[in-house]
């Protein structure tokens, strides 16, 4: 018996058939938003006690999202971002959002592993936060968790796989507000910076 069996094939899909929309969820609601790029998952922001669940397609970094919500409500008193790394493009993008008052406070977490193994980055980094009178620090830190403090009151928090600078590959993203969640991680980052901030060895 002949039979002819498919032929495999390797490649991307269109991403358009791998992410679904993002979607936003509370008790009482359920409403969805488009995904396209990094500043589309924020067509819908989530209210008081939301959450908008997200995949991001790769084809951007978590810190053009970042900057995006900055922007989207009107500025932040203190953004603060744990990631496992970042890279130069993150690094400008963020101080950029410093330098032209769309945040007063900007505080990071890394990795100690990324820290070890980028050290001429890393140090220049820290120089350029030390230079605006901002926090940076590394830690033994797995966690990917941006906190939002608004100027206009609101408090919101990122929750995702994705680090600052892409991969290139689909990440899950959670964007709640809630002053309460956001204040248990700051709370916490606050601490660990504190306790890190700098740390010269590996």
């Amino acid at each position: 018996m002949k039979f002819t069996a498919p032929r495999l094939t390797f490649g991307r899909r269109p991403i358009q058939d791998a992410v679904p929309a993002p979607l936003l969820s509370k008790a009482s609601a359920r409403r969805t938003a488009q995904l396209a790029e990094a500043a589309a998952i924020l067509d819908v922001i989530p209210g008081p006690g939301e959450s908008a669940h997200c995949l991001m397609t790769g084809r951007y970094h978590l810190a053009q999202s970042i900057c995006a919500l900055i922007e989207k409500v009107g500025g932040c008193e203190h953004v603060r971002i744990s990631t496992l790394a970042l890279n130069a493009e993150n690094a400008r993008d963020l101080l950029a959002a410093l330098d032209t008052g769309a945040i007063d406070q900007l505080s990071i977490i890394a990795s100690k592993f990324f820290v070890c193994h980028n050290r001429a980055f890393w140090d220049e980094t820290v120089g350029k936060f030390h230079e605006r009178g901002q926090r940076i620090a590394a830690a033994r830190c797995h966690a990917k968790v941006v906190t939002f403090a608004c100027r206009d009151g609101r408090r919101f928090v990122m929750e995702t796989s994705a680090n600052c600078r892409s991969n290139s590959s689909i990440e899950q993203l959670c964007i709640t507000q809630d002053a309460a969640v956001h204040d248990y991680f700051a709370g916490f980052f606050d601490s660990l910076i504190a306790e890190h901030e700098g740390d010269t060895d590996d």
